[in-house]
């Protein structure tokens, strides 16, 4: 098996767990043929995701990709003549997400996703269910899910007009059902897509207080307000980037030179010297100076590391300062905040947490 493959078929027994809490599996006694094979596919999967955790082998990848897409045609086609059959929905749901978790996989090794179109095939599947069911709560938890992931690819960065119906119609889910944290945990990812890390820390904290992404987001809110920074926005993400800007890095421009964000910085941390990098390279493109400094937090305060000059790896905890002086250029100059001018002394800042993910608060 490919190195792809193999990618793949860990991919899909990893999101298995994931989909299960707000599964919706069929459970009737009198179930339809496709809805019968479904279910046994999920369930091989299930069974193939418990030994996968226990050490065994991944599966055979291109079996399930191949038996995944025809059980999907299979329950669509079923569908089309019991629209108000919502467990079987909820099932299609379900192998939805999973080839969309695989095609995203997919697009980072082709950059070519098969996916995109068919969110408003699914979202009308779905509408006819509630327009039979409408007190449904999983119905409206999948409904928000096909919104958050109409996101569009523009030169890079991800757009996505329909997130307020998204956090809609996971609010109603809530509404519905307020016990289920996977409609909790949903929404939080959905806010925090739009741009509502606040909201998003909030929903997180309600499904309980040491959740990772409770305590990332909360490393977030009691970092020092350096005086001039101005964040570079990074809202509007679909949820599944999450993993990358806003959660890992929170990254600034400062108008002013390096001397002049230090001079700002000393307010908190008095004396600090951040170690030098090796910046002939950075030079030649640009880059007058740059330097970094690991902080670790002390109840709500960052303080300066023992030994901080050199960046730890994840898991270390605290964050790492990394600060680059730049001169502006015309090339440059289109990327720059508005008003901006040829010629101009800024800083990059960035500040990268190091909190391990799945680690308890750091106090």
């Amino acid at each position: 098996m490919s190195r792809q493959l193999r990618l793949l078929a860990c991919l899909l027994l990893l999101l298995i767990p994931r989909l299960s809490a707000a599964a919706g599996t069929a459970s009737g006694s009198a179930r339809a043929p496709e809805v019968q094979r479904a279910q046994a596919f999920w369930d091989r999967l299930s069974a193939e995701a418990k030994k996968h955790e226990e050490g065994a082998s991944s599966g055979d990848a291109e079996r399930n990709q191949k038996e995944l897409a025809q059980v999907d045609s299979d329950l669509r086609s079923y569908l089309g003549t019991h629209p108000g059959d919502s467990e079987a929905v909820l099932m299609l749901m379900n192998f939805y997400f999973l080839r969309a978790g695989m095609e995203t996989f997919r697009l980072m090794w082709t950059q070519k996703s098969e996916l995109g179109p068919d969110i408003e095939a699914y979202g009308a599947i779905v509408d006819r269910a509630l327009e039979a069911d409408s007190m449904n709560a999983k119905l409206h938890f999948w409904r928000g899910r096909l919104y958050a992931g109409a996101g569009d690819w523009n030169g890079g960065a991800v757009t996505n007009a329909r997130l307020p119906e998204a956090i809609r119609e996971t609010r109603r889910a809530i509404a519905l059902d307020p016990k289920d944290t996977s409609f909790h945990e949903s929404l939080a990812s959905i806010l925090f897509a739009s741009g509502d890390e606040s909201g998003a820390r909030e929903e997180y904290h309600r499904v309980r207080a040491d959740h990772p992404m409770y305590l990332v987001l909360h490393d977030w809110e009691r970092l020092p307000a350096i005086q001039g920074l101005e964040p570079i926005s990074v809202a509007g993400r679909a949820p599944e980037a999450l993993s990358s800007l806003g959660v890992v890095a929170h990254m600034y421009l400062f108008h002013g030179s390096f001397s002049n964000f230090m001079s700002e910085a000393h307010r908190f941390w008095p004396g600090l010297k951040l170690a030098g990098a090796d910046t002939s390279s950075w030079k030649s493109q640009g880059y007058a100076r740059r330097g970094g400094y690991h902080l670790v937090w002390s109840g709500d305060a960052l303080k300066p590391a023992a030994h901080g000059e050199t960046q730890p790896d994840f898991g270390a905890g605290g964050v790492w300062m990394d600060v680059t002086e730049m001169r502006v250029d015309e090339k440059s100059l289109a990327e720059m905040p508005k008003g901006t001018k040829v010629g101009d002394v800024l800083c990059s800042v960035s500040f990268l947490n190091l909190r391990a993910m799945a680690g308890m608060p750091e106090r």
